[in-house]
């Protein structure tokens, strides 16, 4: 009978608190939210970019930097700025659901916001610190985005491309809104049509002042007008159904069923 009961109680042995199967739920688990919590940040960086690229402080700092950095240069700094961050905007929700696609986007943006900010000098610690953080965590992150695009459809490019070129058009409004700029007489239609032009890199038409703010704003809205073009053609041109891939783990499943 002694003999009996030790078998009896020698499976439930190996349930010993701090297994490691506790430790590895809890590890998926914290390594699941770091997609999420990545694309939140990516949002608030993107936002931050817009607003400060229309900020009078970066115009102030700007001129106080305009002898030592060409006009053109510094409006380009800011043109890289605004277009990464409506980028970020964009892929943020793609971040959140694990998009490789998203992922690559993002890392370009972030790298961008940073050059730019090595050309500018003028960009505030609290943002440049946030890009280059962003830019390390979404690369040590990479594994965690393995999601593939979604299938092609007509109606999401025409819709993400409606989207980013009314933000570029309400940017454009907002930057020729500001006093100081555009002659206080210049009539609505007058400001809607150098945004299109712009958009196009045509603009010019309209006097806008300084020359610095006028070199950011066209550069700027060339930008905008670029990445809504480039956007549409890559979801028109896609493949209808995403390309298949294995990830890490099911290949090396596979690996292990082969040997």
């Amino acid at each position: 009978m002694g003999s009996s009961g030790a078998a009896v109680r020698g499976p439930s042995e190996p349930n010993l608190p701090g297994g490691p199967v506790p430790t590895t739920a809890r590890s998926r688990a914290y390594l699941d939210r770091v997609p999420r919590a990545l694309g939140w940040v990516a949002a608030l960086l993107g936002a931050s970019s817009l607003v400060d690229g229309l900020s009078p402080h970066s115009w102030r700092v700007l001129w106080a930097f305009s002898p030592i950095l060409p006009n053109r240069a510094s409006a380009g700094a800011t043109a890289v700025i605004v277009v990464s961050g409506l980028l970020l905007l964009r892929v943020a929700s793609g971040l959140r659901r694990r998009k490789r696609a998203g992922w690559r986007l993002a890392v370009i943006a972030c790298a961008g916001i940073a050059l730019a900010d090595l050309v500018r000098d003028e960009r505030r610690p609290v943002e440049a610190g946030l890009a280059l953080v962003l830019f390390v965590a979404l690369i040590c992150a990479r594994n965690r985005f393995t999601a593939v695009s979604d299938p092609r459809s007509q109606w999401f490019a025409f819709r993400v491309a409606g989207q980013l070129l009314a933000v570029a058009i309400g940017y454009g409004l907002v930057a020729l809104y500001l006093p100081g700029h555009v002659a206080a007489g210049t009539s609505f239609w007058s400001r809607l049509r150098e945004i299109l032009l712009s958009l196009a890199g045509a603009g010019g038409g309209l006097t806008v002042a300084p020359d610095m703010y006028a070199d950011a704003f066209h550069l700027t809205l060339l930008g905008l007008g670029l990445l809504t073009v480039s956007c549409a053609l890559v979801l028109l041109l896609r493949p209808a159904e995403p390309i298949a891939v294995l990830s890490e783990e099911d290949e090396s499943a596979l690996r292990d069923l082969l040997r």
